[in-house]
C-alpha cells in the first residue's frame, strides 16, 4: 500500500530504527543464498573428486605392482629359478624372485597403503575441510 508504513505481509521491509521502511532487494538476498549454497556443493564436489583421484591412484598403485610381480614370476620361470608347473600364486615363495623396486615405487605404495588402510578416517576429514573451507571463504560482495 503507497502511503503506509506497514510492512506486507512477503517481509520484503526491514525497518531501521523502527521508524523508516527500507525496501530490500529480494533478487540480491536470493542470489546471496544461491552463491553460499553453491560455495557447499562445489566444496561437496571437489571432495568427491579427490576422494576418487585417491580410489583411482591406490587401484592403479596395486595393479602397477601386481603386473609387475606377474612378470617376474615370468622370468623366474622362464629362467628355471621356479618350477614351470608352480601356477598357483599361493604356492609361489615371493622373497627369493630378486624383484627391485625402487624408492619413488616404494613411497608410492607406502601411501596407496595408507589411504587404502585409513579411508574410514580420510573421508570424512576431507568432507570436513571442504566444507569448513567454503564456510570460512566469503564470496566478494555485489553490488
Amino acid at each position: 500500500m503507497p502511503g503506509s508504513t506497514k510492512p506486507p505481509e512477503n517481509n520484503r521491509y526491514i525497518f531501521q530504527n523502527s521508524s523508516t521502511p527500507v525496501r530490500w532487494q529480494a533478487a540480491a538476498v536470493e542470489r546471496i543464498g544461491r552463491q553460499s549454497t553453491m560455495r557447499y556443493v562445489l566444496a561437496s564436489a571437489v571432495a568427491l573428486l579427490i576422494f576418487f583421484a585417491g580410489a583411482l591412484f591406490v587401484w592403479q598403485t596395486q595393479r602397477h605392482m601386481q603386473l609387475k610381480l606377474e612378470r617376474a614370476v615370468q622370468e623366474a620361470k622362464d629362467s628355471g629359478q621356479l618350477p614351470a608347473e608352480t601356477s598357483e600364486p599361493g604356492a609361489i615363495d615371493y622373497t627369493g624372485l630378486g624383484m627391485e623396486v625402487s624408492s619413488s615405487e616404494m613411497s608410492r605404495i607406502a601411501l596407496a597403503d595408507l589411504l587404502a588402510r585409513f579411508w574410514f578416517i580420510l573421508l570424512p576429514l576431507l568432507i570436513v575441510i571442504c566444507l569448513g573451507i567454503a564456510k570460512f571463504t566469503q564470496g566478494k560482495p555485489h553490488p
